[in-house]
């Protein structure tokens, strides 16, 4: 997961919980997703997802969640859904 020379899966400073950011030029500003990482782990309003982000949550033991925080949200949400064999909950 690399862009501009640095990860884009980043651990915050919340034990846990990772984070990455994708600019959206046409709107001057950073999108974000969320990784928590846990028992049954989550990706919350996740962006377009490659396969070195894939291999990144792999990684991290996988998501069996991904949220949709609300409808402007759901971006590529079933297809990282179904390519981490997780559920969707809206």
């Amino acid at each position: 997961m690399i862009h501009d020379q640095r990860p884009l899966l980043q651990r915050t400073s919340l034990e846990g919980i990772w984070m990455w950011s994708r600019w959206q030029p046409e709107r001057a500003l950073h999108f974000n997703s969320f990784y928590l990482q846990g028992e049954e782990s989550i990706v919350v309003d996740p962006l377009a997802i490659e396969e070195e982000d894939l291999a990144a949550l792999r990684a991290l033991g996988g998501a069996q969640w991904v949220v949709i925080t609300n409808r402007d949200h759901e971006r590529r949400s079933r297809a990282a859904a179904e390519a981490l064999g997780a559920r969707v909950a809206a």
